[in-house]
């Protein structure tokens, strides 16, 4: 997918989480947000890999500092908690206009549903454990690996250990039940 046409679908995405409520959005927020929106069938072609908060793209805070050049977005300071937030500015509907591509969006909306459905009243804390949990359990099938209930917990435990074993197989439940990958 062309870098233009990410762009339009982060905005989006950015919009939609706001539409739903969600006030606060941070880099680590976003970039598990994005992941899943890929999970749920948005080809971006963003490569992650494990890293500190869970999965990370580089690409994907390339693009988002990019935006926030251009001034579409601002990546600020959070003045009361830890990290970032991302916020829309005005520049945002004229950046859209001039893009034109309401196909692209058309296209991604199922998975903006499922995503907002599934995720969209989760703390940036699950979205990492949901995320690592994820991620891992994929990588443990590509490798060919056991990758049971009990071998990822294993695995995000040791990845993870500011996570309890409840919460780990509370995650892995949640995610068992609600995408259908068990």
């Amino acid at each position: 997918m062309l870098k233009e046409l990410k762009m339009v679908v982060i905005i989006h995405l950015l919009m939609q989480l706001m539409k739903k409520g969600i006030s606060r959005i941070g880099k680590t927020a976003m970039q598990k947000y994005v992941y899943f929106l890929q999970e749920f069938g948005v080809n971006l072609n963003y490569r992650y890999e494990m890293y500190y908060y869970g999965p990370y793209c580089f690409e994907l805070s390339n693009d988002l500092d990019l935006l926030n050049m251009l001034g579409v977005i601002a990546i600020e300071d959070s003045p009361t908690t830890y990290g970032y937030s991302i916020k829309l500015l005005d520049n945002t509907d004229k950046y859209l206009k001039q893009t034109e591509e309401q196909d692209i969006l058309e296209t991604c909306q199922s998975g903006f549903n499922k995503l907002l459905e599934l995720l969209g009243n989760c703390s940036t804390r699950q979205l990492e454990l949901y995320a690592t949990i994820h991620f891992v359990d994929r990588i443990l099938k590509k490798r060919g690996k056991n990758d049971d209930a009990d071998s990822v917990i294993h695995e995000v435990k040791f990845l993870k250990p500011k996570y309890s074993t409840d919460e780990c197989e509370e995650a892995y439940q949640y995610l068992s039940e609600n995408f259908g990958w068990r």
